[in-house]
């Protein structure tokens, strides 16, 4: 890999600072090519999702679920404890600060 040298560093920075003055003298030619890289995009990405998704089929896996009371019960303790604190919150008066 090369060195990245100085002299083509100001080259580049240069020519990006001219970029926007060259697409504003050239507003016509510079919509034209940003409309036409957005309609691109666009058509890239319909085909994607709307075209070529159906086609593919769906991998269906042949595991089955099972149900883990286990787990489910530690789940709803937990949500029973949260429910618990918030209801102690509302229930509890403060002071009026003013």
């Amino acid at each position: 890999m090369t060195p990245i040298k100085s002299e083509q560093i100001k080259r580049y920075g240069a020519f990006f600072q001219k970029l926007p003055w060259l697409a504003g003298e050239r507003l016509f030619l510079s919509m034209l090519v940003s409309t036409l890289a957005m309609a691109i995009v666009g058509i890239i990405i319909f085909y994607q999702y709307a075209v070529q998704a159906p086609k593919a089929e769906p991998q269906i896996k042949k595991e089955v679920i099972r149900f883990q009371g286990g787990r489910f019960s530690d789940l709803m303790a937990r949500w029973e404890q949260r429910q618990s604190q918030f209801n102690a919150a509302l229930e509890s008066e403060y002071p009026d600060p003013f």
